[in-house]
């Protein structure tokens, strides 16, 4: 049995060759899953990549720039909160 594809299938290629998109089985219930898991399943799918393993401190940051914010919005309401507070935020008079 396969997992489910990255958030429900949305992405459409990694940016990492060798990324291994099976080892992360991301549901659409984001916000549920343990931190745990989320971090072993990257590093998981990243191991065999040429620049190796998931770093949160490496990685996290260009991943930030690479996810699509409505998809975000979407499958974390929580996340969605935080971005209507930013931007409300950076508007005020």
């Amino acid at each position: 049995m396969s997992s489910p594809p990255l958030l429900g299938g949305k992405i459409q290629s990694s940016p990492l060759p060798g990324f291994r998109e099976a080892q992360v089985r991301i549901k659409r219930e984001v916000e549920q899953i343990p931190k745990k898991n989320v971090l072993k399943w990257l590093e998981n799918a990243t191991n065999k990549t040429q620049k190796g393993g998931y770093d949160k401190t490496d990685h996290a940051p260009r991943l930030l720039g690479l996810i699509d914010p409505a998809l975000v919005r979407e499958v974390c309401p929580n996340c969605g909160r935080i971005f209507d507070a930013f931007h409300a935020r950076l508007h005020e008079t």
